[in-house]
């Protein structure tokens, strides 16, 4: 209950600092956890909370969404190579292109300006393997975006614990 009230207060901040006004872009947060640092919850949560989040002008976008994150969004920035590990794994079922994802957004987020000034983005560490996926991602968005990377990390030791107990 107490993460819970964290969470809506962080995010009401979020949504008092970034007060949206016509001449500036909307911020775009890019929230990529790795595995074992909680992001299935914070995705579960934020999906829950979408109404929540936009009455605090923050919009978690439906494009991309596989379960509660957005592992198609971070599909769309891995070479074909990890593409096709992601197919294997009935992860990816069609080709994902990285301008129609972003396409989509902006026709999403469209609907809801300029209410929705912010627009929060969550996967798995996909975009962590490849560097090329992350220059790619900041040259596709940073034109319509301010765009801020949140990255959530596990001390080795805990991580190494949490992987033993689930095996």
């Amino acid at each position: 209950m107490k993460a819970s009230k964290r969470i809506i207060n962080k995010i009401h901040n979020l949504g008092r600092t970034n007060s949206s006004s016509f001449g500036r872009k909307p911020t775009l947060y890019i929230h990529a956890g790795y595995p074992k640092t909680g992001t299935t919850s914070i995705q579960q949560y934020f999906l829950e909370n979408r109404l929540l989040l936009q009455h605090y002008g923050i919009l978690y976008p439906t494009v991309g969404l596989h379960g509660p994150g957005h592992v198609k969004f971070a599909i769309s920035y891995l070479p074909k190579r990890y593409k096709e590990r992601q197919r294997q794994a009935n992860l990816l079922c069609e080709d994902i292109d990285r301008f129609d994802t972003r396409d989509v957004l902006l026709t999403e987020l469209d609907k809801t300006w300029p209410s929705s000034h912010t627009v929060l983005i969550t996967t798995e560490s996909r975009l962590a393997i490849d560097n090329s996926g992350v220059e790619q991602l900041i040259q596709t968005y940073q034109p319509s975006f301010d765009i801020k990377v949140i990255i959530f990390l596990r001390r080795q030791d805990h991580y190494a614990e949490s992987i033993i107990a689930q095996a």
